[in-house]
This record gives C-alpha cells, sequence and structure tokens, in this order.
C-alpha cells in the first residue's frame, strides 16, 4: 500500500520501463500478434531494416505465412510498381549485366532505384511478367534466374529442353528464313500453392512431333517435365498472362479463328474454350488487368479493351486512341499498345507493342488525356509488379 502511495508501482505484464529527460516512464508492450498484423502493412524497403529490431521481428518475417500475408495485403491495397528491365554491356565479349529499374507509381512516375544482376550470357535478355513479386530473366540459350528484386535476391535454374534445342538451331530453319522464338510463363498453382514456369512452343520447327510441345518447371522438385502441349499452335508476340491459377496464350490464326489457350497449373492441362469478342482482322494483345484477363485489338486507329468477368463473359472496358499514342511510340497507328497496368483506380500505363521500347504514356479515359510518364535513355521491357518478401 505505501509502494502504491509513493508511486512505486511495479511495472504490469506486457509493460517496460523508458527513460524520458531523466523521468522513467512505463511503455505498453502491444502483444506480438498485433505487431505482426501492423508489419504486414508495411512497405517492404522497411520490413528489411526492421529485421534487425529483434530476433522475433526477423524469425515473423522469414516465415512463408508472413510472406504470404505481406503480398496480399500489397495486392489489395496498392497501386503495383513497375520494373524497367535493360541490357548494359560495355563490350560484345563482356559478359551482361542486366539493369532493373523500379518505378513507383504515385502522383507522377519516376525511378525508384536500380540494381544490376550478372549474367554470363551474350545473347538478348527477355522477362516474364510477375507473379507475386517474383519474376524469371532468361537469354534463348544457356540461363534463366528467377528474380525478387524488392530484396535482390535471385537464383539459377536448370536449363529446359527447348534451349539446348535452341542451341544447335543453326542449320534449321523455318520455310520464310526467321525462326520466332516462345516467351515464357510464371505463375503459382493456386491449390498447392507451389510456383511454375511453363514454356509452350510450336513443334514444327524444332523438327519435333505434335502440334505444341509444352515443358513445366515447378520449383518445389527443381526440375523440368514435359506434359500433353496446346491442340493449337500459339502466337509468340505476347508474353503468357497469368491470372487465377492460369496461364493464357493467343493462338495463331487457324481457319480465320483465334482462340485463347488456358492452361491450368494445378492440374497442368489445356483448355481452348474461350471465344475472342470480335474479328481478328488486326494486331491482337493479351494482358492483365485488375486481375482479370484482358485481350484488345488494334484496329482502324483505336484499340478496344475486353475484360473478362466473373461470369465469364467479355465486357468493353477501354477504348485508346492510337493516332495519339504513336506521336511517342512512332509506330503504325494500328498497331496496339502494351497495357501494363491500371493504376490510381482507371489510369492506364501503356507501353510499345513492341516487345522493347522506352517510352511510357498515361492514359486517363475519365478526362479522355494522354500524357508522357516516363522516358529511359535506353530501349527495355516494362512489366508491372507488387514488391515482396517471397522466395522460392
Amino acid at each position: 500500500m505505501e509502494d502504491q502511495e509513493r508511486g512505486n508501482h511495479k511495472p504490469k505484464l506486457g509493460v517496460w520501463e523508458r527513460e524520458v529527460n531523466g523521468v522513467k516512464r512505463p511503455t505498453i508492450m502491444l502483444p506480438h500478434h498485433l505487431v505482426e498484423k501492423i508489419l504486414e502493412k508495411l512497405p517492404v524497403e522497411s520490413l528489411i531494416k526492421f529485421k534487425c529490431v529483434s530476433k522475433e521481428w526477423k524469425l515473423t518475417m522469414m516465415s512463408q505465412y508472413f510472406k504470404e500475408r505481406q503480398m496480399m495485403f500489397s495486392q489489395r491495397s496498392h497501386d503495383p510498381n513497375i520494373l524497367f528491365v535493360q541490357t548494359n554491356r560495355n563490350y560484345w565479349n563482356a559478359p551482361a549485366k542486366i539493369c532493373v529499374n523500379t518505378l513507383t507509381l504515385r502522383s507522377s512516375v519516376f525511378v525508384k532505384s536500380r540494381s544490376y544482376y550478372p549474367l554470363c550470357d551474350k545473347s538478348f535478355a527477355l522477362v516474364t511478367k510477375s507473379c507475386d513479386g517474383l519474376i524469371c530473366m532468361y537469354g534463348f540459350m544457356r540461363w534463366i534466374y528467377v528474380i525478387n528484386p524488392s530484396i535482390k535476391w535471385y537464383r539459377s535454374l536448370p536449363l529446359a529442353r527447348f534451349q539446348n534445342l535452341v542451341e544447335h538451331l543453326d542449320t534449321r530453319r523455318a520455310p520464310d528464313g526467321r525462326i520466332a522464338f516462345p516467351l515464357l510463363g510464371l505463375g503459382r498453382d493456386n491449390k498447392n500453392g507451389v510456383y511454375k514456369l511453363v514454356w509452350l512452343y510450336n513443334s514444327k520447327v524444332l523438327e519435333l512431333d505434335n502440334t505444341t510441345t509444352c515443358e513445366v518447371f515447378s520449383f518445389n522438385s527443381n526440375i523440368w517435365r514435359n506434359v500433353t502441349g496446346s491442340p493449337y499452335e500459339v502466337d509468340y508476340c505476347d508474353n503468357p498472362t497469368y491470372v487465377d491459377g492460369s496461364l493464357h496464350w493467343l493462338s495463331t490464326v487457324t481457319n480465320s479463328k483465334r482462340h485463347i489457350v488456358c492452361f491450368d497449373l494445378s492440374s497442368e492441362t489445356f483448355e481452348v474454350s474461350m471465344k475472342i469478342p470480335f474479328t481478328t482482322d488486326g494486331h491482337v494483345t493479351i494482358s492483365n488487368m485488375k486481375d482479370r484477363l484482358c485481350i484488345s485489338e488494334g484496329k482502324d486507329m483505336k484499340q478496344e479493351i475486353w475484360s473478362l468477368n466473373s461470369g465469364k463473359k467479355w465486357e468493353k472496358t477501354y477504348s485508346i486512341d492510337l493516332n495519339r499514342t504513336s506521336i511517342w511510340f512512332r509506330h503504325d497507328p494500328n498497331l496496339p499498345t502494351q497495357t501494363i497496368t491500371t493504376f490510381q483506380k482507371n489510369k492506364i500505363l501503356l507501353h510499345s507493342w513492341k516487345i522493347i521500347g522506352h517510352t511510357l504514356i498515361v492514359h486517363d479515359p475519365e478526362q479522355n488525356s494522354y500524357g508522357l510518364a516516363f522516358k529511359f535513355k535506353h530501349r527495355g521491357i516494362s512489366i508491372a509488379y507488387f514488391p515482396s518478401l517471397l522466395t522460392v
């Protein structure tokens, strides 16, 4: 009783003392499960710094559960960042250095950070679309890396059979003397949580049987496997697009028709059931916007963008004036743009239709305005991604 009157309270459970201006004051410690909920809402840059606060915080942030929670909150609450990937070489025989620029979409677009990944191949580097903050960089021969640019983590992956075939392809040419190369797809099996790479390619040029050949790499087993391919040849113009547990490709035109080829990453089977909502006279692209599969066509100097709703029906979502974008992209106004992402609710970030470019354009449908967002000195590839702590 005397201690209480003198103010000499013993700290209660969950309370510790801190000294402010020479006076000891009690500070309430939050239960760790509340601390964890606060931490998962912070940006990745802050989380990396906070790992050194305590061993408990570090172990929490290293857990798979926390990484997935942080990723889900980031996807729900924020606009994505943009990765602009370019290849830098001082001279031809030097090892390739892949330069990755991170841009943040807020009131404007700006370079946030820059990092380099030393690779050992002289061929041109390509990059997949992002899945949960992860990307894959690869050459058509001799190397593949999975990368998390937010934490500057990467690891080398085994070569696919396709890469070994391409290395010996110089004597086997397509009928028109040119060879188009397929693009790699990255996604996640929603049922088992396993990340997978898929390389789907047309078999004829490689002198293989069947219409297409499909190789799947599972990160949990670290091996490439062959699975039954698509019944339709696929178009190599776009990166495969990941939406809700499946990867999607556009087929080539067959009997004046075109299809969307869908690969379920859980069952590892193909479906070809989606009908395109327009005739395919023009150039067609495929993308993911707001977690919806989108398809668009460049025709008559317009680009109509359709999205697949939850009822599996196509809705016309946006219309882009290609006359106005071609001023910056300097290409045929009938070529569609690459729709990189939406941000600030309804604005669209556009890139050149070609695989590589150096200009990003912002389109505001409500104001019917177009403006230069960012222009790089070198050419590169732009993709949207959400920063995460995930590794595989």
